[in-house]
């Protein structure tokens, strides 16, 4: 991290490189909330040192409390919650459905599979809309989830490329914006919806799921 980029690290939405097709993904909030959770906590998040090209080293301090035995029998362990302490849906619903995710956040990856694997969901996974794009025109999907800020083509790229070359199955967008200039552009791209992060995963399997009930749907058109 350079010198002058150092200076606002830690400020919301900030990033070196801003184009949706950069090397790196995300939004320029991790940090940002990073140092809000930490300090919420009573503690903080901060930059040691940095090199360019060569990485960078945070310090995060976090107060420590021990709990007594006595204390740990009054206040025993909270019920376990579901995924992000949101309901979980009804297992098996996508069983069968192939899925292609173009994403390149690992995290995310992770937490996809986790959601639609339970489901019952056939999984294949894209880093870059370049690859997206040579899995979707190589592979049977029912559907596509297509992460529109993505490295080397972003996802409204490989959305154009895929409706241009007539690829019919449902896409649906994901992006970590949820304004409606940012959700008209997705769809003006060729996805048939889209989905802000963090999404709820019930709302992730609802909506796959009403897609690809339409998309099986036979044509009523002589």
């Amino acid at each position: 991290i350079s010198s002058q980029n150092a200076s606002y690290l830690f400020q919301p939405f900030v990033q070196a490189d801003t184009s949706t097709s950069r090397k790196y993904g995300g939004t320029g909030l991790g940090l940002a909330l990073s140092r809000k959770l930490a300090q919420l906590l009573g503690g903080n998040v901060t930059l040691v040192a940095s090199k360019p090209q060569s990485g960078s080293t945070f310090k995060i301090e976090l107060p420590i409390f021990v709990q007594s035995g006595a204390e740990k029998a009054q206040n025993p362990q909270p019920k376990k919650l579901e995924l992000n302490g949101k309901p979980q849906p009804v297992l098996g619903r996508l069983k069968g459905l192939r899925i292609l995710v173009a994403e390149d956040a690992v995290d995310t990856q992770l937490l996809i599979r986790q959601i639609l694997q339970r489901q019952g969901a056939e999984l294949d996974f894209a880093d870059n809309g370049k690859q997206a794009i040579e899995c979707a025109e190589s592979k049977e999907y029912d559907i596509i989830l297509m992460d529109i800020q993505m490295p080397i083509c972003d996802g409204y790229q490989a959305t154009r490329t895929l409706r241009a070359n007539a690829y019919s199955k449902p896409i649906i967008g994901l992006s970590a914006h949820a304004m409606r200039e940012e959700h008209d552009k997705i769809i003006a791209s060729g996805c048939n919806e889209h989905l802000a992060k963090p999404f709820d995963p019930k709302k992730l399997v609802d909506l796959i799921a009403s897609l690809s009930a339409e998309t099986a749907k036979p044509s009523n058109l002589a």
